[in-house]
């Protein structure tokens, strides 16, 4: 009886130094920490490609015989506060017989509103200085390491909301 006492002891030695060991091995590796955003300022430039989303704004612009933004590519520069693109609008969007699909450039400024640290978004300004009356609200979360943006975009007069929103990806070069 004493030998088998002595020989359940010496296994349960032997489990409890194998797994302290094996643990220790485990954590010897230093793992990548798992954190929250804490800058609150974005720097350097991307690249940005979005497109708008016209869900429930097509009768208003068929109505009316707005213009439409349909696409646009371009570069966001965080450190200058500039914006820069080539922009397909459709007008008169929705028209029966005849639509002229035209690009422009806007270029612009950039500016910073605030920062959400509960969701990591920042809120940014677009102003085209061709028409300063009109600011585009401009959502920013970075992901992949922040690499790359995921951006949300609305127009807006002092009146109104001026357009659909907008969504795209921007990549930093």
């Amino acid at each position: 009886m004493n030998f088998f006492f002595y020989k359940v002891t010496a296994d349960f030695k032997f489990f409890v130094v194998f797994t302290v060991t094996m643990l220790c091995l485990t954590f010897m590796y230093k793992t990548q920490d798992a954190k929250a955003v804490t800058s609150t300022t974005l720097s350097g430039s991307c690249g940005m490609i979005f497109t708008a989303n016209t869900d429930g704004w097509q009768e208003v612009a068929k109505t009316f015989g707005a213009t439409m933004t349909n696409n646009a590519i371009g570069t966001i520069n965080f450190d200058n506060g500039t914006f820069g693109f080539k922009i397909s609008n459709v007008s008169p969007y929705g028209h029966a017989t005849h639509v002229d699909e035209t690009f422009e450039k806007r270029v612009g400024t950039f500016s910073k509103v605030s920062f959400d640290s509960d969701t990591g978004v920042y809120e940014y300004t677009a102003i085209d200085p061709t028409d300063p009356t009109e600011v585009s609200h401009v959502s920013v979360l970075p992901v992949n390491s922040g690499n790359t943006f995921l951006i949300s975009v609305y127009s807006s007069t002092p009146s109104s909301t001026t357009g659909p929103t907008s969504s795209g990806v921007c990549q930093k070069v």
